[in-house]
């Protein structure tokens, strides 16, 4: 299939390249989950079997959660399994990983519990609010200590700059003098 790349300026238009569009069929590893896998060190540790069945056997297996993880699966195998390499040949890497993803293991796992109250009713239900209140809570905590962060910098330093710049302060040091406040005995 071919196509064409046009660009629009002045209100006049030109063809600025052609281009030939080739249908790929890209190629996932099957059921791998391969930063978990490298941050635990084996695919049978219990928290990566819990992530690969709840996207294989539930989750894949709806409409909505199948199409989830097709746009998923592209993005995180186009650089997961490069740093999954790092991470698996670094036991301090490995260490932090898992600090790093144990709150999204968390989440899923309570996501999981969602999703398995709401099964009963209708499965593509259950993957859309499951999935929706994950990316909820996964939000909040990756990206709340990231926002507040400057914040909490900004108020501790200016806590620091009163500290150090009070009137208060200038004045006791001008009352200790150069010795520092002790009294010669002469």
């Amino acid at each position: 299939m071919s196509g064409e790349v046009w660009a629009i300026q002045g209100g006049q238009s030109a063809v600025i390249a052609k281009i030939e569009l080739q249908e790929t069929n890209l190629q996932l590893p099957p059921g791998r989950c391969v930063i978990a896998t490298a941050a635990y060190g084996s695919n049978l540790a219990a928290p990566v079997q819990f992530l690969r069945d709840f996207r294989d056997h539930d989750v894949q297996k709806t409409f909505l959660g199948n199409a989830f993880l097709s746009v998923f699966n592209a993005w995180y195998y186009s650089w997961a399994p490069s740093f999954a390499d790092i991470v698996s040949q670094n036991g301090v890497c490995q260490a932090t990983v898992r600090a790093m993803i144990a709150p999204l293991v968390a989440v899923l796992i309570l996501t999981h519990a969602i999703h398995g109250m709401l099964l009963p009713m209708c499965a593509e239900v259950a993957v859309l609010v499951s999935g929706l209140f994950a990316g909820i809570l996964i939000g909040m905590c990756y990206l709340t200590p990231l926002v507040y962060l400057p914040s909490l910098t900004a108020r501790l330093g200016k806590a620091r700059c009163w500290l150090v710049d009070s009137k208060e302060v200038k004045a006791w040091q001008l009352q200790q003098g150069p010795s520092g406040g002790h009294q010669s005995s002469t």
